[in-house]
């Protein structure tokens, strides 16, 4: 298997790696004949997911293989383009006021909640707001396919 782009050989793990789901080995309690998981990658139902897991458990191979199998689009993340070293960093700031619980007594005394913007009251059940602690404002985590709404 050679790199499309730079016309060198693929890495032996890659070479190596299983294409399928009948090549895939483990994880029987889901993926096994009639499991949840593996009824969802077959009638191509599954939305999105995350694989958690030790290095070297399957999680970028079971991603793979449905992409391949699918209709899904496969957008590998890895702990920097993440997030994972902002959040380890800590000082990523505190919940903007609009986003903070109300089912309490006394929360109205403080602001929470207040200007918050129920989507589904808006067209499309969308309305642009922000989300995100004025310490991470800019940064970007979220990177969205081409596969539609998501």
């Amino acid at each position: 298997m050679t790199d499309l782009f730079s016309g060198q050989e693929a890495p032996l793990a890659d070479r190596m790696r299983p294409r399928t789901l009948a090549e895939f080995i483990g994880q029987r309690h889901l993926l096994g004949e009639g499991r949840l998981l593996r009824r969802a990658i077959e009638a191509d139902r599954l939305t999105s997911s995350i694989f958690f897991g030790p290095p070297g458990c399957g999680k970028t191979t079971l991603a793979s293989i449905i992409a391949n199998s699918t209709k899904s689009a496969f957008v590998q993340l890895n702990a920097v383009t993440s997030g994972v070293a902002d959040a380890e960093k800590g000082g990523y700031g505190a919940v903007p006021v609009h986003l903070r619980d109300t089912h309490y007594a006394g929360h109205d005394r403080i602001g929470s909640g207040d200007g918050y913007k129920y989507p589904h009251d808006y067209p499309g059940h969308y309305v642009r707001q922000n989300y995100m602690p004025v310490e991470l404002q800019g940064k970007k985590y979220y990177f969205p396919s081409d596969m539609g709404h998501e």
